[in-house]
């Protein structure tokens, strides 16, 4: 019930009988919603970690994903990612190490592994509440500040940014997506690409260490 509420209060409306007929999630137990909801916020948080400390991403317990599913088809994932998975394959975390493809920026994000699948809504309301609450905690304690991104139409965006730079000298920013169909669209968590932030020279050593 929570996650009902709190997506019909945020986005103005719940999900509609159709959506919650089309997606594979939605027949999840309502018991199972809390433990989906701790795996994702468990791999968020190791996203968040690599991309403020500028530290390799913590995989200790994961399994490296070869493809995502996407449109119904395996999509194979480009040189400069890597997709990594807990126990609950649903879910998959993507590191970007910095390349040419991407302006020698890293970044990290956390999505569906298959684009038809849906999250539970209790499951989304759990995951929207410590969001919310973890930006509150870093906003009282002055290291971040608000930053919300343009949302995904039909759905809304939440985020914030990092007040100091990481170690290699960039400047930070997370962002959650929720989506009307879906209940979550993406997490993501990536070096800003407004300001430069290294010099090319550390990039090419930065990426040999976390591709």
């Amino acid at each position: 019930m929570i996650g009902r509420v709190v997506m019909a209060a945020v986005i103005g409306g719940g999900l509609g009988a159709g959506a919650m007929s089309a997606v594979h999630l939605m027949q999840t137990p309502d018991d199972s919603a809390a433990v989906f909801a701790e795996q994702w916020i468990e791999l968020h948080s190791r996203c968040r970690a690599a991309i403020e400390t500028s530290k390799p991403l913590d995989t200790d317990g994961l399994s490296q994903a070869a493809s995502l599913t996407r449109d119904g088809l395996a999509r194979d994932l480009p040189a400069d990612q890597a997709a990594w998975h807990g126990a609950d394959e649903r879910i998959v975390l993507i590191d970007h190490a910095p390349s040419d493809a991407n302006g020698w920026f890293r970044g990290c994000r956390l999505e569906l592994a298959d684009d038809s699948f849906g999250v539970h809504p209790d499951a989304v309301g759990i995951i929207l509440t410590r969001v919310l609450e973890e930006r509150s905690a870093l906003l009282a304690e002055g290291t971040h500040y608000v930053s919300d991104p343009d949302p995904i139409t039909p759905g809304f965006g939440l985020g914030f940014d990092a007040a100091a730079p990481n170690p290699d000298g960039c400047l930070t920013t997370t962002s959650a997506f929720f989506d009307q169909e879906r209940g979550i669209a993406l997490f993501t968590n990536h070096e800003r690409t407004d300001l430069p932030c290294r010099e090319r020279s550390q990039n090419l050593q930065h990426r040999t260490s976390h591709a």
